[in-house]
């Protein structure tokens, strides 16, 4: 599917997405199974950088469910996606797709000049 379609499927669907701050979250919620280690680093990385204003969690719901959510670094002119996961029941909804489209647009209306995808780590399925 085409990236603009996919979003669009998101949204007729009902997902709506909303910063971890703003929700008053101040852990990252589990949204999937994460290797070993994984799920420590990420909590530690979301205190540490929403207390210091260097990033921002951003979650999609639906009708109350998670459904995706992705923690961005935010560096100089540089807003980097760092971790990202979903919920595969709502697989037919592309919320990966959504959640960059939303993370783009937020970075944008920040003034960051330079949106970064992030890397591929090992352990990530293609």
């Amino acid at each position: 599917l085409p990236v603009r379609h996919a979003c669009a499927v998101a949204r007729q669907a009902g997902v709506r997405t909303q910063t971890g701050e703003r929700a008053g979250v101040r852990v990252p919620p589990p949204l999937c199974p994460l290797p070993r280690g994984e799920g420590k680093v990420c909590k530690f990385l979301y205190r540490y950088i929403s207390s210091v204003g260097k990033g921002t969690l951003l979650l999609g719901e639906k009708s109350k469910h998670l459904v995706v959510g992705g923690i961005f670094l935010k560096f100089k002119n540089r807003f980097s996606d760092e971790f990202r996961a979903w919920n595969r029941g709502y697989n037919e909804l592309r919320p990966n797709y959504y959640l960059y489209w939303e993370a783009i647009k937020l970075a944008h209306n920040e003034g960051y000049k330079i949106f970064d995808f992030g890397r591929q780590f090992k352990f990530q399925q293609s």
